[in-house]
């Protein structure tokens, strides 16, 4: 029979066998102290993978923000300056319009605008005036011719012609012509007229109209036409009647 000092002996193989499990139980330690670490570590970097995911979509929603309030501005800038820009061209083609009918009014007055050229003698208009002279062989005086623009536009060169029933020489600055009037067989015309006139310009186309009589007792029938530019010529027509001398 063992004594119990005996039963207590350890066998020669159980310090290995302890040695390797406490080296077992202190690996399984570690793992699970590792494994935990590793837990812990896996759910920092899953927060900080979320918070970064989290950081960033902040930004991303800041930044389209930021342009959409910075479209907002550009749209309500561009609509200003768009309805500026509006209103300034409007403004201007008003201005050119306004300018553009202006000339159209001064180019239309200056169309309308017309010479007229008024023949008169000392006592009023020259047209339908009777001069009384005594039929006597020598030179008879009518007197001055007298000419004015009574229209608003200057007039062209002036051209002066005289037409007559009977020949007569007429004395002065005139040269005979042959007349293209078959009521006025004989004419002359003003030589050297270079005059033009203004408006409301008076000129005096002959000093003393006048011319040779042989002495016979007629009526001489005269037409004086005045050439200015118009579409027709000034005219009057007046008649010198020679009485016989008793």
């Amino acid at each position: 029979m063992k004594s119990p000092s005996e039963g207590l002996t350890a066998k020669p193989d159980d310090p290995p066998r302890i040695a390797r499990a406490l080296e077992s139980a202190d690996i399984e330690r570690r793992m699970a102290t590792l494994e935990s670490t590793i837990g812990r570590l896996e759910n920092s970097l899953l927060e900080r993978h979320a918070k970064t995911i989290t950081i960033i979509f902040s930004c991303m929603t800041a930044f389209v923000a930021v342009c959409a309030i910075l479209v907002t501005i550009l749209g309500l800038f561009s609509k200003s300056e768009t309805h500026e820009a509006i209103k300034e061209m409007e403004s201007k083609v008003n201005k050119s319009t306004s300018e553009m009918q202006r000339r159209f009014e001064l180019l239309s007055g200056e169309a309308l605008k017309k010479p007229a050229i008024q023949i008169s003698c000392q006592s009023g208009p020259l047209d339908g005036r009777v001069f009384e002279i005594t039929n006597s062989p020598g030179t008879i005086h009518l007197g001055p011719i007298f000419l004015k623009n009574v229209g608003d536009k200057r007039s062209d060169t002036l051209s002066v012609r005289v037409y007559s029933s009977e020949n007569m020489q007429m004395i002065g600055p005139w040269e005979e012509v042959a007349s293209n009037d078959r009521n006025f067989q004989f004419s002359a015309y003003l030589s050297h007229t270079t005059i033009s006139l203004a408006p409301n310009e008076p000129w005096t186309a002959d000093s003393s109209l006048q011319f040779l009589h042989s002495g016979q007792a007629t009526n001489i029938n005269f037409r004086l036409l005045v050439f200015f530019g118009g579409e027709n010529p000034a005219e009057a027509e007046f008649l010198v009647k020679l009485k016989q001398v008793k």
